[in-house]
């Protein structure tokens, strides 16, 4: 032990940062799904017609929906990957 603070570890206290930057991260990825999700939007002022209020419109608008969310969370993965240890 070196001073006040010196040397001295506190395991709980790096476990609870740890847990902070995990869902700081979660966070942001959840974001980035919805934010890609909302992309859908997009889709649909561009071409109403083919995301009509039928079956085939409304799987083609989830189809949409999904992807997008997809590339959001690559896009969020790419720029923060998964915390881990020190």
């Amino acid at each position: 032990m070196t001073g006040v603070h010196g040397d001295v570890r506190l395991p709980w206290l790096e476990a609870l940062r740890e847990m902070d930057d995990l869902r700081v991260w979660i966070k942001g990825l959840m974001a980035a799904v919805i934010h890609g999700a909302a992309i859908t939007v997009t889709a649909v002022i561009v071409d109403p017609s083919a995301f009509a209020a039928s079956r085939s419109g409304l799987g083609r608008l989830g189809a949409v929906a999904g992807i997008s969310a997809i590339f959001g969370a690559a896009g969020y993965l790419a720029q923060s990957p998964i915390p881990g240890k020190r």
